[in-house]
């Protein structure tokens, strides 16, 4: 039996550090033979009854030791292979996610962009350069032609809408300005008796609901008869045009009407209605006035105006006579005048 120094000769601590090093980087088998000799090492220690076991232990492992020095720089050779490897595959990844961007994201991207374009301003030249930026046969350039294709054929039902709704619109202000010109006294431009119907209609909704508040004012042109007698009809349209334009001007923005050959109206709405006796009283003054020239040059007319009363006023004619009325009054006033 050979001594315990003999026995620790043999072990050489060296070769077991080494192996514990490789055995720190992970290597199980190495990792085993260093768990067995430190086993061997610690019952030496403790127990000389065991020393003939350990010579036998140690002797197998310094073979394994040997075999496994041999395996570890196999080993080693696999390690550095497959980090060669690892280096070509990480290589090859960043080659292909280059290309991928290149040929698929970034086009895909661009498409995109393109499309995002056209939904703002609408320009079909947007389809024709997807056509010609994405050429070939990959499944990115089949989508980009069939999305130029797509928006060719959006805009066409855009361009056929807009077609449409100009016709449309051109017919609606059509529309709209026959029914203006069938709103209008077509002599004067004033509104004309249907208009003024419409009107009534809609204050006496407003006095049904008690919160009306208007008057109105009636305008009737003087010695139409004789003008036409003694100048003619033609001339008798004149002074009636050159009536309704004093009353449009003088009266704006109330709105003015032609409900007959000769008699007017002009409805004073909402606060502009506490003024209306006032303004009567201007008008007259101004025919009065100007009137003094010849009838048959300026015209001569008379007119009469009442407001609203609420409680005893049941419509818009009681207004309307009260007016009337007070026209007719002025209208004898004005002979009386001319007479003396």
């Amino acid at each position: 039996m050979e001594d315990r120094s003999q026995i620790y000769i043999k072990y050489d601590n060296d070769k077991l550090l080494a192996i514990q090093e490789k055995y720190a980087l992970g290597y199980d088998f190495i990792g085993s033979a260093v768990y067995c000799a430190e086993t061997v090492i610690s019952l030496l220690k403790d127990n000389e009854e065991l020393i003939l076991i350990g010579e036998n232990l140690l002797d197998r492992f310094f073979f394994f030791v040997h075999d496994s020095e041999a395996d570890l720089q196999n080993y080693q050779k696999l390690f550095n292979y497959c980090n060669q490897c690892g280096i070509i595959i990480l290589l090859n990844g960043y080659v292909t996610m280059r290309y991928i961007n290149r040929n698929y994201f970034s086009r895909l991207r661009h498409l995109s962009e393109s499309i995002e374009e056209y939904t703002r301003i609408k320009d079909d030249d947007i389809a024709g350069r997807i056509r010609s930026e994405f050429r070939g046969n990959d499944e990115i350039a089949i989508l980009s032609q069939q999305t130029a294709s797509m928006i060719s054929e959006l805009q066409k039902h855009i361009d056929r809408i807009m077609t449409i709704s100009g016709e449309l619109m051109t017919a609606n202000e059509r529309a709209e300005k026959f029914s203006e010109l069938a709103r209008k006294d077509a002599m004067t431009g004033l509104y004309n008796k249907m208009s003024y119907y419409e009107a009534v209609s809609r204050l006496d909704e407003s006095i049904e609901k008690g919160c009306a508040k208007f008057a109105i004012i009636v305008i009737d042109l003087n010695y139409l008869k004789r003008i036409n007698d003694e100048y003619g009809h033609n001339h008798g349209d004149i002074m009636i045009k050159k009536l309704a334009d004093i009353i449009d001007s003088f009266f704006d923005p109330a709105t003015s009407y032609r409900i007959g050959g000769d008699e007017f109206a002009v409805i004073l709405e909402g606060e502009s209605s506490r003024n209306a006796l006032t303004l009567t009283a201007n008008f007259r003054n101004l025919i009065m006035s100007e009137s003094a020239l010849g009838y048959w040059i300026y015209p001569s007319a008379a007119a009469g105006c009442s407001v609203y009363r609420a409680g005893t006023d049941k419509c818009v004619r009681d207004v309307f006579d009260r007016a009337d009325t007070e026209m007719y009054g002025n209208k004898i006033q004005m002979k009386a005048r001319r007479k003396n």
